[in-house]
C-alpha cells in the first residue's frame, strides 16, 4: 500500500527528473512503472526464502538459487541484444522476481509445513514492527555505507573520477558477492546453534567464516592487484587502469567491509539490533565525513576516499567483534591474536603483487584469462597454508566438502 502510489509518484515524474528528452518519454515511465511493480515483487517474493532461513533450511536451496540468478543476466542480455531497451531490462528484472519468488515458494511449501497465510494478532503485529524497524534502519546504514563514496567523489571530485572509480571497483566489488555467498550458506546453521545456545560450535562457525573469507579475499586481490589494469585496458580502454596503488586502497577497503558485515550478519542472528545499528549510523556519519575532508579540502582522490571511509568503519571493526564475543562467549583479545599471522601474509601478499604487477601485462583476453589461472592457484595456496593454523585448515577444509555437496556449512557436526 505504501509502494503503490509512491511508485507511481516515481513513474510519472521520472522522465522531469532525469531531464528525458520529448521522445523517450512515455519509455522512461513504463520502465519505471515495471521496476516499481519488480520492487512491490521482490518484497513478497523474498518472504518465502526469508521464511526457510529463518527455519534453517536456507542451505535447500544451494544451487538452483544461483541459477536463478544466471538466468536474469541471461533474460537482461537477451533484451539488449534484442533491442527491447529499457523496457526490455526492466520486464526481465520482473520475470526474473517472479520466477525466484515462484522457486522459493515451491522450495518452503516441500520444506516447512506450516507455511501458508495467516491475519496476525495485534500484540504480535506490534513486536514485529519494532523489531523490523530496527533491521529497516541497518538497511538504510547499510545503503549509505555502500553507496556514499561514488555520491562524495562526484559532488567533491568530478563526473571522471567516478567513472574511473566504478570502473576500477568493477573487480574488487566482486569479492563482497563471494563473500556474502559463503556468509549466507553458514546463516542457517549457525543460527540453528547459537538458538540452540552451542555457542563453542557457533564460535568455530564465525571463524571458519572469517577464515574462509579472509582467504577468499586475499587471493582473488592477489590477482585483482597484478591484473585490473589488463583488464580494464581490455574492457573499455587504457585511459581507465589507474594503477596497482590505488587498486590496492580500493582492496583493502573492499576486505574491511567483508569482515565487519561478517560480524553484522551474526547480530542479525542474535536480534540484539539496538546497539549494531546505533554504532552503524555514527561510523557512516564518521567516514562521510572522513572522506569527504580527504577527497575535498585535501584533494587526495580516490585513495583518499578510500582512507577517509576505512577510518570511519574502523569503529565498526572494533565493535562488532565486542558484540559478537558477549552472545557467543569468547574472548576478542584472542580474535586479535588470530588476525596477526593472516595480516602477516596478506602484507607480504600485497608487496609481492605490487612489485610484480609493475612487470606483467596482459594484451589479449586470451593473455588475461591465462594470467590469472597461473597466479591464482599458488595465492590461494599461499593464503591457506600460510596464513592459517593446522587446526584452522583441516576445519575450513572440512566445511568447505560440506558446502560442496551442498551440505549446510553451519551445521553442527558429528
Amino acid at each position: 500500500p505504501v509502494l503503490v502510489p509512491v511508485g507511481a509518484a516515481l513513474a510519472c515524474y521520472s522522465p522531469a527528473w532525469i531531464d528525458t528528452p520529448d521522445e523517450a518519454t512515455w519509455t522512461v515511465r513504463l520502465a519505471a512503472a515495471v521496476l516499481v511493480a519488480n520492487l512491490i515483487l521482490a518484497t513478497l517474493a523474498g518472504l518465502p526464502r526469508s521464511v526457510l532461513e529463518g527455519e534453517n533450511l536456507g542451505y535447500k536451496r544451494l544451487g538452483w538459487s544461483t541459477a536463478t540468478t544466471i538466468l536474469g543476466g541471461i533474460l537482461s542480455a537477451a533484451a539488449v541484444l534484442l533491442g527491447w531497451g529499457l523496457v526490455g531490462l526492466a520486464a526481465a528484472a520482473l520475470i526474473t522476481t517472479l520466477g525466484t519468488g515462484l522457486f522459493f515458494w515451491t522450495v518452503a511449501k516441500a520444506y516447512v509445513p506450516w507455511l501458508g497465510v495467516q491475519r496476525p494478532s495485534k500484540e504480535k503485529l506490534l513486536g514485529f514492527l519494532r523489531l523490523s524497524g530496527w533491521f529497516l534502519s541497518w538497511n538504510l546504514v547499510s545503503r549509505l555505507m555502500r553507496g556514499s563514496d561514488i555520491v562524495i567523489l562526484g559532488i567533491l571530485a568530478s563526473v571522471g573520477l567516478v567513472s574511473e572509480y566504478t570502473i576500477m571497483k568493477f573487480a574488487p566489488e566482486s569479492m563482497v558477492n563471494l563473500a556474502a555467498m559463503v556468509v549466507f550458506g553458514a546463516t542457517p546453521g549457525l543460527g540453528g546453534l547459537i538458538g540452540a545456545s552451542k555457542l563453542k560450535k557457533a564460535t568455530a562457525v564465525r571463524q571458519d567464516i572469517m577464515a574462509f573469507s579472509w582467504c577468499l579475499m586475499t587471493a582473488i586481490g592477489a590477482c585483482i592487484l597484478l591484473w585490473n589494469d589488463s583488464f580494464v585496458t581490455l574492457w573499455v580502454g587504457p585511459e581507465y587502469a589507474i594503477g596497482p596503488v590505488v587498486t590496492l586502497a580500493v582492496l583493502v577497503m573492499v576486505g574491511q567491509y567483508v569482515l565487519l558485515r561478517n560480524d553484522a550478519n551474526i547480530i542479525d542472528l542474535t536480534l540484539e539490533m539496538r546497539g549494531k545499528v546505533l554504532l552503524g549510523v555514527l561510523s557512516t556519519l564518521l567516514a562521510i565525513a572522513l572522506a569527504a575532508l580527504l577527497v575535498g579540502p585535501m584533494d587526495k582522490g580516490i585513495v583518499g576516499l578510500c582512507l577517509g571511509l576505512m577510518g570511519g568503519r574502523s569503529l565498526l571493526s572494533l565493535a562488532y567483534p565486542f558484540l559478537v564475543s558477549r552472545t557467543l562467549g569468547f574472548s576478542p583479545t584472542q580474535d586479535l591474536r588470530r588476525a596477526f599471522r593472516p595480516a602477516i601474509v596478506s602484507a607480504l601478499v600485497a608487496v609481492v603483487a605490487l612489485a610484480v604487477a609493475q612487470r606483467v601485462a596482459a594484451h589479449t583476453w586470451v593473455g588475461l584469462i591465462g594470467g590469472i589461472l597461473l597466479t591464482a592457484p599458488p595465492s590461494a595456496l599461499l593464503c591457506f597454508y600460510g596464513g592459517l593454523d593446522g587446526r584452522r585448515r583441516r576445519s575450513l577444509a572440512r566445511r568447505v566438502t560440506k558446502a560442496a555437496g551442498f551440505g549446510q556449512m553451519g551445521a553442527e557436526e558429528d
